[in-house]
């Protein structure tokens, strides 16, 4: 992921008070659709952790540090009220003036963090005091429930025998959790703690926002993958009359494409079956093609498996003199071949609806492209 929006977002929470620095912590900077800003961290960064507690907490006690490039010189950000404070979710929300530069953090809605998704954060860490700086964590997602989800980061190990941890990786805590989907970042929730439940270090526990993203209206994008009745949905709403039009302009367009798919489906099926399986073979072209184009999420892997999918097809399967039994063979064997490759893209378990619809789109789309090229016998 791009670390433009960890930089633009991450900032630095210091707790004054009793004439000296008492804590350290992370915080992420969001922009509601009015307008307005707002620091989210841990509730334990702003009034102390349990047995340890701040007395008398106010905005003065609160300093927020900014600077994009770890090089530069911090800039303090004046926080204007304390706006909601949760021990038990263990969260807080700071308002604070406007930066000098826009900022634009968009909140995910992400119900299942997956085993293995990639996230990422930036926070500081106790270890970089000294050098004022600020460091990135790329982490792998290991589980989920409604309130929390737990990540892991290699990067943050324990390192207890050699020094404390408080003198190591405290001090990230608060940091905003960010995923990319669709090439796009989204924040999904904020790091409260380096252990899990069992006490296991860099097993770290974050809470998601949902609550805090509609009590303080952020700009808030559902990321979650559609489940199998969803795109079960999908197939029964599909207009079909919009998809009978579109066969019959290919039909009427003296298209090239369709004389293509003509001619192969001869190959396949012969000249008997040619026009039924035409219009068969373009009913569920379009269908799928409506199907995964709603969704950028799966529009994107299917992109990038057909690509690869079409090198192969031209390497092997082009101007093959086959009868229709054979052809029919090796358009089993392509079918397969691009599933397989879809699986292998996308990382995660995929339906059957996904991966029958991505198929039959990816083997129609190179009989109308000419790169799987039947030459009857």
């Amino acid at each position: 992921m791009n670390d433009h929006i960890l930089k633009q977002a991450a900032v630095r929470i210091k707790i004054h008070c009793s004439g000296k620095i008492e804590s350290f912590g992370s915080g992420v900077i969001v922009k509601n659709k009015t307008g307005n800003y707002f620091v989210i961290t841990a509730y334990h960064c702003i009034f102390g952790k349990k047995g340890n507690k701040f007395k008398d907490i106010e905005t003065s006690n609160i300093i927020i540090e900014y600077k994009y490039h770890n090089e530069e010189i911090f800039s303090l950000l004046r926080v204007i009220n304390i706006e909601y404070s949760c021990d038990n979710k263990d969260i807080a929300v700071l308002s604070i003036e406007s930066p000098h530069q826009e900022m634009i953090c968009i909140y995910g809605k992400l119900d299942t963090l997956r085993l293995g998704s990639l996230n990422w954060f930036r926070g500081y860490p106790k270890y970089l005091q000294e050098k004022q700086e600020a460091d990135n964590y790329e982490c792998t997602g290991q589980s989920s429930d409604k309130e929390k989800f737990t990540i892991k980061s290699d990067k943050i190990k324990d390192l207890s025998e050699i020094k404390k941890i408080e003198a190591t990786a405290s001090g990230l805590s608060g940091s905003g959790i960010f995923i990319e989907k669709n090439n796009k970042p989204y924040l999904i929730g904020i790091l409260t703690d380096l252990r899990d439940e069992n006490g296991l270090f860099g097993q770290l526990v974050c809470k998601k926002i949902d609550d805090i993203a509609s009590k303080f209206n952020l700009e808030c994008s559902d990321i979650n993958d559609p489940s199998p009745e969803t795109l079960l949905a999908w197939n029964r709403n599909i207009d079909k009359k919009a998809i009978d039009n579109k066969i019959n302009e290919l039909r009427q367009s003296n298209s090239q494409q369709f004389d293509d798919l003509y001619r192969k489906c001869i190959a396949l099926y012969g000249e008997l079956q040619a026009n039924e399986k035409v219009d068969l073979f373009l009913q569920k072209y379009f269908t799928s093609e409506s199907n995964i184009s709603s969704n950028p999420s799966l529009s994107n892997i299917y992109t990038d498996t057909f690509a690869d999918f079409n090198d192969e097809i031209l390497l092997g399967y082009q101007n093959r003199n086959v009868s229709n039994e054979e052809a029919q063979i090796i358009f089993i064997e392509i079918k397969r071949r691009f599933e397989e490759l879809f699986i292998d893209n996308a990382k995660y378990p995929l339906t059957p609806p996904i991966k029958i619809g991505a198929s039959i789109m990816a083997t129609t789309e190179v009989l109308l492209n000419c790169n799987l090229n039947f030459i009857p016998k």
